[in-house]
């Protein structure tokens, strides 16, 4: 039975600390097999438990209601699970939940009070970036969330960072120091090329054209260069006679470049020139050409001062992930928890042959 892999949707609305687990783009396969239909028969009933936290159960009902919540929010353009998709979806819902217990057993020690103001400044903060309700309860609608569930996960999100800060002795924050030495070993992450803006007149030509008609496109491409040298608008002429049509109704600008986007031939051209300087008419895979730079920037280095909160924010973020991480590996491995829905690993294909006559 192939394996669908899985993809982590995170809702724009707010970002769940665990993600909401989607499975897409799968082929399907037969109908399910003797040993499943044997397992659900026997997990189907409402109120069989399929996973146990602690002291508390976790229902087949409670499972059916979250797997149902998961499906909303699972684009419509995706194509529909078949049965062994199905139950690869089903256990990952039920081990989402099941380490949502464990986080919540985990921090019931913690002081509510102080995880309700963060989980009120999370809504308030969130909330402060649309201009009207409307705004804010179409955004939750798009992303298949009600106020009460967006609400609810807020609060999850803000118990689970009291969490993990509870956890750390060392800070989640990142100082501008700890960003300044970052910056100083990545400079290079913050180097900006070279750039040349230019503009350019095109005469198509096909690499099969016969001699006659190349002939032909290289005489239009040299008259056209020849009404510039002479004095002509570079714009006008551009509007009149260029055969690039992503070019040609704004006079032949192509905007700002580094190395790399254009063809060899042209980029040559491009960076050798001077500013202000025409080319001569040279041959590409898209027919004759000839160019004027317009400007030119050098490399750079950018300034600290212009990228250190986005230093600090993805430093910030790449910690909080990490801690994240280790915590809910740690809850796993030391809570008492236990699943008894199987693990879709464990379908084997001999059930199928065992069934077949």
């Amino acid at each position: 039975m192939p394996k669908p892999f899985r993809c982590i949707v995170f809702p724009t609305a707010i970002i769940p600390l665990l993600a909401f687990l989607v499975l897409a783009n799968c082929s399907p396969t037969d109908s399910t097999t003797a040993t499943e239909r044997k397992i659900d028969a026997e997990q189907s009933e409402p109120y069989s438990i399929v996973a146990k936290v602690h002291d508390t159960d976790i229902t087949r009902e409670a499972l059916d209601a979250e797997i149902e919540k998961h499906s909303k929010r699972r684009p419509p353009s995706h194509p529909a699970l078949d049965a062994a998709q199905q139950k690869e979806f089903e256990w990952n819902v039920l081990d989402d939940m099941v380490t949502r217990k464990l986080i919540d057993k985990a921090a019931s020690d913690l002081s509510q009070e102080d995880i309700h103001k963060k989980a009120e400044t999370m809504i308030s903060d969130f909330r402060a970036r649309f201009q009207d309700e409307a705004q804010f309860q179409a955004n939750l609608e798009g992303n298949g969330l009600t106020v009460e569930e967006f609400n609810n996960e807020a609060y999850f999100r803000s118990k689970f960072l009291t969490l993990i800060e509870t956890a750390n002795s060392e800070s989640l924050e990142v100082t501008e120091q700890q960003a300044e030495i970052f910056y100083a070993e990545n400079k290079q992450r913050f180097l900006k090329p070279e750039m040349v803006s230019a503009r350019h007149i095109l005469i198509k030509n096909t690499p099969d054209a016969t001699d006659e008609a190349r002939a032909s496109s290289k005489k239009k491409i040299e008259a056209a260069r020849s009404r510039i040298t002479q004095g002509e608008d570079f714009a006008k002429v551009a509007a009149e006679v260029s055969e690039d049509p992503g070019s040609k109704e704004k006079g032949g600008e192509l905007g700002t470049f580094p190395k790399g986007r254009m063809v060899p031939e042209f980029e040559e051209l491009a960076f050798t020139l001077d500013v202000g300087k025409l080319s001569h008419v040279f041959e590409t895979n898209f027919g004759y050409h000839f160019l004027e730079v317009t400007g030119k920037t050098k490399p750079e280095t950018i300034p600290f001062a212009q990228v250190k909160q986005q230093i600090i924010g993805s430093l910030t973020q790449e910690k909080r992930r990490n801690a994240s991480q280790t915590l809910i590996t740690s809850l796993r491995e030391s809570g008492n928890h236990e699943i008894f829905l199987p693990h879709p690993s464990m379908y084997s294909t001999e059930d199928e042959t065992a069934e077949t006559p």
